[in-house]
């Protein structure tokens, strides 16, 4: 059989095609365009410091007054009092669980020495309060967010009856924890 072979592309043929490309005009940037986005970019920017300039202060902000759970105003004079700080177990379920508090008492300036010496006297009147509480409510309800409010309304309630209408303006408990008691 005779071999057929293969007309190769002579050496002249390749010259040609790169004189052809190198003919060809190289394409050029298109700064028109390219001016187009750099002038509207600086127009946004000006824009935005334009705004910056005339709008310099931030607007004025007025804050409301924090309100007690009475419903009276808390003053910036109030003091906060260490109430009772311990430790008291709930059944109510089945499941014993042991919950460990620090309540403090928001009381005006002008009473603290009243409050100090009521405190003092019936230090164990109110500890017992505070785990009577704990006890008879529900786990739901000594656990209830934000605020633990049925044990902040209960108390306040209880603690009426030792200090007087009004002393105690809020109570704060920075620690309320729920601890299972039995595994």
């Amino acid at each position: 059989m005779a071999t057929e072979e293969r007309p190769r592309k002579k050496p002249a043929a390749k010259e040609a095609e790169a004189e052809a490309q190198a003919d060809k005009p190289k394409r050029k940037l298109p700064w028109t365009t390219l001016m187009v986005v750099a002038g509207v970019l600086l127009l946004e920017a000006g824009t935005i410091i334009v705004v910056m300039i005339l709008n310099d202060s931030p607007a004025s902000v007025s804050a409301q007054p924090i309100i007690a759970s009475d419903g009276s105003v808390l003053r910036s004079d109030d003091v906060e009092e260490l109430l009772a700080d311990g430790k008291a177990a709930n059944v109510k379920r089945g499941v014993t669980f042991l919950y460990r508090y620090r309540i403090y008492a928001v009381v005006s300036k002008d009473s603290v020495e009243d409050f100090r010496k009521i405190l003092e006297k019936r230090r164990a009147t109110i500890e017992d309060m505070i785990r009577q509480v704990i006890g008879r409510l529900e786990p739901k309800e000594l656990d209830e967010e934000p605020g633990l409010t049925t044990v902040k309304r209960v108390l306040t309630e209880d603690f009426e009856q030792v200090f007087g209408s009004g002393m105690i303006k809020q109570l704060k408990f920075p620690d309320w924890t729920r601890l299972r008691a039995d595994y």
